[in-house]
């Protein structure tokens, strides 16, 4: 169900946590980029477990892809990729998240042919960074692009590890190019047409 708020464009996703998702397929376009940014609005209203907001990561060991999520453990966001020797890699924001409030998320990821940089951002505002030495983003036998879940093994609602999103989501944008803070800042708080 669509919900209204004050952030973004003004109305959300809502999502249960158990068993809610959009499948938004498998355009070539969210594929093969050496650089990109991902970028949502979230209102978690749990920090229990890892919880996915947008993902395309296919079967543990023998896919690649890439996922923005909440990070129940330590009730901050992160977003990873998976590397070519289908590794997980990622890094976490700072802030921690009160469950009920609005968030706007982004990270971005460059290839530069010898590394990845990875940024994250909470609220246009960098929290994070890292240089992945020798290691580039993996598009192997990645899953559809979900908003809400995760396909990389655990069904949803699957009782090995809740992934599902559990809140509302809004404005989930998938950029070909890594944006800078000041082009996040911009924009989040404006609707894509």
């Amino acid at each position: 169900p669509l919900i209204s708020y004050s952030n973004g464009a003004g109305m959300a996703l809502d999502f249960d946590g158990t068993d809610d998702y959009v499948d938004c397929g498998s355009d070539a376009s969210l594929l093969g980029m050496s650089e990109f940014t991902l970028e949502a609005w979230v209102k978690p209203e749990a920090n229990d477990v890892h919880r996915v907001i947008i993902s395309n990561l296919g079967l543990y060991a023998s896919s690649g892809g890439y996922q923005l999520y909440t990070n129940g453990n330590s009730s901050t966001f992160g977003a990873m990729f998976r590397d070519q020797n289908y590794t997980d890699q990622g890094i976490n924001g700072t802030t921690i998240f009160t469950p009920g409030e609005w968030y706007h998320l982004a990270s971005t990821f460059i290839w530069d042919g010898n590394g990845t940089t990875q940024r994250f951002y909470v609220n246009g505002i960098e929290e994070n960074s890292h240089y992945f030495d020798g290691l580039q983003m993996n598009y192997d036998n990645v899953s559809p692009l979900y908003i809400g879940s995760n396909m990389d093994g655990v069904p949803p609602g699957g009782p090995e590890l809740v992934r599902e999103f559990y809140g509302n989501i809004e404005e989930v944008r998938i950029w070909n190019i890594a944006r800078s803070e000041i082009e996040i800042q911009g924009q989040m708080d404006q609707s894509i047409s």
